[in-house]
């Protein structure tokens, strides 16, 4: 057909087509997908808050060991001396003489222990008395206890040696020779006792009455208990053989 034309309409027609092709919109590109909006981030929970470790109690600091509590050591009973005795009798005398004045006193120290001695004290007709006492600073012994029926908790309480309840032999003839003189026979005596001595169940002691007036008793163990033999200042010895006096006590 196109043989037919002629060439000048054909290249017409030809430009003509060329152009409508040239203008033809291309087919709309496929629509891609648009991305999914952002979803926000979900905010994750915080971490709670750290708790500060509860403060642990810190041990105590080991307190020292104590040692074991030592026993505490008296010291022991003895027989005072003749001075001391003479000073402790003195001061049992004295004591009793604020509630019996002018009344004969008799009294004798029974034993001493460390700075603490015992003595016992007789106003003639009434009843004994034990007399706990103390050294004093610069001022010899003191009455700290008066008290007949002592026991050890007492003692204790106030300081003072146990061990003077348990008294030897010297503080027996003592005993003795001042129930001698307050029995209503002898009829009551004042002054201080003092032991001067015990051998082979016979004993010695002095009642100092005064400065100078002194008499010397001889006793006897007899059954068990201290008896009055002789007394005197001055004695023969034909006497003192009868009654069988050690030469160690005359």
């Amino acid at each position: 057909m196109f043989n037919a034309l002629p060439r000048r309409i054909v290249a017409a027609l030809l430009a003509s087509l060329a152009v409508a092709g040239c203008t033809t919109a291309a087919p709309p590109a496929a629509s891609q997908p648009t991305a999914a909006p952002t979803q926000a981030v979900a905010a994750q929970p915080t971490a709670a808050p750290t708790q500060a470790a509860a403060a642990q109690p810190t041990a105590a600091p080991a307190q020292p060991t104590a040692a074991p509590a030592q026993p505490t050591v008296e010291p022991p009973a003895q027989a005072p001396d003749r001075l001391a005795a003479l000073n402790i009798g003195t001061v049992a005398r004295r004591y009793l003489q604020a509630e019996f004045p002018g009344h004969p006193i008799v009294a004798g120290a029974l034993a001493v222990a460390g700075d603490y001695a015992v003595a016992t004290a007789v106003p003639a007709g009434f009843e004994w008395r034990l007399l706990f006492m103390r050294v004093a600073p610069g001022a010899g012994y003191e009455v700290v206890l008066d008290n007949i029926a002592a026991t050890s908790e007492k003692l204790r309480a106030r300081g003072i040696p146990t061990s003077l309840l348990q008294r030897g032999e010297a503080a027996t003839v003592a005993s003795a020779v001042m129930f001698h003189t307050n029995t209503p026979q002898y009829g009551g005596a004042d002054g201080v006792v003092t032991v001067d001595g015990v051998d082979g169940g016979y004993a010695r002691a002095t009642l100092h009455r005064a400065p100078g007036d002194e008499l010397t008793i001889y006793l006897a163990q007899v059954e068990g208990n201290w008896r009055w033999l002789i007394d005197g200042q001055l004695f023969a010895l034909e006497a003192l053989d009868a009654h069988g006096i050690p030469a160690s006590l005359r």
